[in-house]
């Protein structure tokens, strides 16, 4: 892992980025470990990434017809049963969870005692509005399945600027 290293297809990166409005307004923070794919993240970011170094930064200005628009129709409802065990819900938190043997992730946009109301959006789209990424790259890693800890790089985290989030599955 020197600092030569060129991102390319394969290659384990880890890096942070910021979400910005177009007036420059933070709207969200993330680290990100992700192996560098098509796929795997949008395809201008991509672009953009490809063959930069370890301490690059790039900037990506996404419009809203590049990030996809919100859609009414993916907000759900869950029982509250379904997670009777976590009582420390927040609106606003991403929540990682398993219905019917499907994999379902989502913003928390309010929850009772009976029910929780998640909107399913991706989360550029319930921004909106157009968006500019800055990414920090923090470290490159070649072919990370060749080595001894090859299984942990199959784990993104990702950190929300509210530090909230929960994973049930």
């Amino acid at each position: 892992m020197g600092n030569d290293m060129q991102i390319a297809e394969g290659c384990l990166i880890t890096f942070n980025h910021k979400i910005l409005s177009t007036s420059n307004e933070l709207l969200n923070t993330y680290k990100r470990t992700i192996l560098y794919k098509p796929g795997r993240m949008h395809p201008k970011l991509f672009e953009a990434l490809k063959g930069k170094s370890i301490n690059s930064s790039i900037k990506v200005h996404l419009s809203m017809n590049e990030v996809g628009f919100y859609d009414a129709e993916k907000i759900i409802s869950l029982p509250r049963s379904h997670l009777k065990n976590h009582p420390e819900l927040k609106k606003g938190m991403l929540l990682k969870t398993v219905s019917n043997y499907n994999l379902i992730t989502g913003h928390i946009l309010s929850f009772d005692e009976n029910t929780i109301k998640l909107d399913l959006n991706p989360y550029l789209h319930t921004l909106k509005q157009d968006v500019i990424f800055e990414v920090d790259i923090l470290t490159i890693e070649n072919n990370p399945h060749s080595s001894a800890e090859g299984d942990r790089h199959q784990v993104v985290e990702i950190i929300l600027s509210s530090g909230d989030s929960i994973s049930l599955i």
